[in-house]
């Protein structure tokens, strides 16, 4: 499918609207991208924060730079990017998302976008008069001759578009599958939202390391277990797509949060054992959830248990239950299910499922009993 919208023409957020409204009416979140939230108190010791607390204060609430402060810089380097890397610090990975595509593409340029994917990654192009063109999954995987094809087809295509491990799917490409997308792309711009990637069972790079012209989007919020701290961040190689977009965040946030970014540097100094500790918890949910009774539950658990790599999965709705209804999910059970007309219509028989939170996972065995 391809479609271009005028550019004056916006389009709802509405996964994010759905939460928006009922953020405070669920008791349980069966469609959570997140691993359990941290505070600083899980993640340093009791002498670390006195010390972070006593700098907090000492530190004079002025602007941030363009780029990020140099120890969080040296602290990004040092534990997620090669030394060669520039980056811009943003407002979570929604401002990295957003500026990505607004400063880096007019109306009638052409991109490919892998699908499903989160509706920012293409909507914001689309809604600017950009032509999106989709690569969509097929036999829970992504034809690379269909995008070769799709390539050839369209002259005008600058950039392929992917979330690496996928949202809503959870599957992720592996290092050689990434160095072949370079290769087919030949030269054109790869943009990798990879949130889930610090977290990735399969243990896939991250494309800044693998590919020369790309540009890798992540934050505390995923990975980390650290949202709100609203930091994110921009890994670009190229020159003027780093001028281009600090000249258009000039007119967004201008600036990060000063002690977001100082908390930040701290945080990944931690991030060894912080992503440690969530690769086992994500582990023995996914374990948990595989154990379960499959021929009780609301979906169909066809995909095998090793290809789930990132925080979610993306299952079809079980024919048994195919009058199940978000209101009455909302009001009955107290639940939260993101259905996958979310990701596009065509996936309205699906519905994206979180594997973070042990809780919500337990709560899916005790919710599969229920007659509905």
């Amino acid at each position: 499918m391809s479609l271009v919208l005028n550019k004056d023409d916006f389009t709802p957020f509405y996964l994010e609207d759905l939460y928006n409204k009922y953020e405070n009416q669920y008791k349980y979140n069966f469609s959570s991208a997140c691993m359990p939230i941290k505070s600083l108190e899980e993640v340093f010791q009791t002498n670390e924060l006195k010390e972070i607390f006593a700098a907090i204060a000492k530190l004079k609430l002025d602007y941030t730079y363009a780029l990020p402060h140099e120890n969080l810089t040296s602290a990004l380097k040092e534990k997620l990017y090669q030394k060669n890397n520039v980056f811009i610090t943003t407002t979570g990975a929604s401002e990295a998302i957003y500026l990505t595509f607004k400063a880096l593409f007019q109306a009638d340029d052409a991109i490919i976008v892998q699908k499903p994917i989160y509706q920012s990654l293409y909507q914001v192009a689309q809604d600017a008069g950009i032509e999106v063109i989709d690569w969509h999954l097929k036999n829970n995987s992504w034809d690379f001759h269909e995008l070769e094809y799709l390539l050839k087809q369209n002259p005008k295509i600058k950039a392929l578009v992917i979330n690496n491990p996928n949202n809503p799917t959870g599957f992720a490409f592996t290092d050689t599958e990434i160095k072949e997308l370079g290769k087919i792309l030949d030269g054109r711009l790869l943009i990798a939202d990879e949130v889930f990637q610090p977290l990735a069972l399969n243990n896939c790079s991250n494309v800044a390391q693998l590919i020369e012209n790309s540009i890798s989007i992540c934050d505390l919020s995923k990975s980390f277990s650290m949202p709100g701290l609203r930091l994110g961040w921009l890994v670009i190689k190229q020159k003027k797509q780093q001028e281009k977009i600090i000249a258009y965040k000039n007119y967004l946030s201008l600036r990060t949060n000063i002690v977001s970014e100082f908390l930040a540097s701290k945080v990944l100094e931690k991030s060894s054992q912080i992503i440690a500790n969530n690769k086992n918890i994500l582990k023995k949910n996914i374990e948990t959830l595989f154990a379960l009774n499959k021929e009780d539950l609301f979906f169909d658990l066809e995909i095998k248990q090793e290809k789930i790599s990132g925080l979610t999965i993306f299952p079809k709705i079980n024919s048994k239950f195919t009058k199940l209804d978000f209101y009455e999910l909302l009001e009955k059970h107290k639940v939260f299910l993101a259905f996958g007309n979310n990701f596009g219509l065509e996936y309205q028989d699906h519905c994206r499922l979180g594997l973070g939170n042990i809780a919500d996972v337990q709560q899916i065995l005790k919710f599969a009993k229920i007659s509905l």
